[in-house]
């Protein structure tokens, strides 16, 4: 049981003695928290959001792709950005709920372009940092 969680306040990245990911991993958007200062773990309640609604959003930032097999979003990350940490930004951008669950056949899936992926991270880290 946890009794007492307390926040670390620091982000992986901050950590020297962390070992090196991606700078676009999921949990690098995230502080530590401890718990009974035994366990770290990521507050993933806490979500991020990116305007998808193309009203709202030049389209021409997307790029659209059809599910014609079974795949999941790390697979799918890995085909659109040539890494497997973009899985949540697919998700977030396709409004998925459950990253679990691969999209359904013949299916079309959105994906912001890479050429401005770079971008939308820094944002983000500016975002969250403040």
């Amino acid at each position: 049981m946890i009794n007492n969680i307390t926040e670390i306040g620091l982000y992986v990245s901050d950590i020297p003695s962390y070992p090196d990911i991606e700078t676009v991993s999921y949990e690098n958007f995230f502080k530590l928290h401890v718990s009974n200062n035994e366990f770290a773990f990521f507050n993933l309640l806490k979500k991020i959001n990116i305007l998808t609604n193309t009203n709202d959003v030049d389209p021409s930032f997307f790029v659209t792709y059809n599910i014609d097999v079974d795949v999941p979003w790390v697979t799918l990350s890995y085909k659109v950005y040539g890494t497997l940490n973009l899985w949540w930004l697919l998700c977030l951008v396709n409004n998925i709920q459950d990253a679990t669950k691969n999209p359904a056949l013949g299916t079309q899936i959105k994906a912001i372009k890479p050429q401005f992926v770079g971008a939308i991270i820094n944002q983000i880290n500016i975002q969250l940092r403040v």
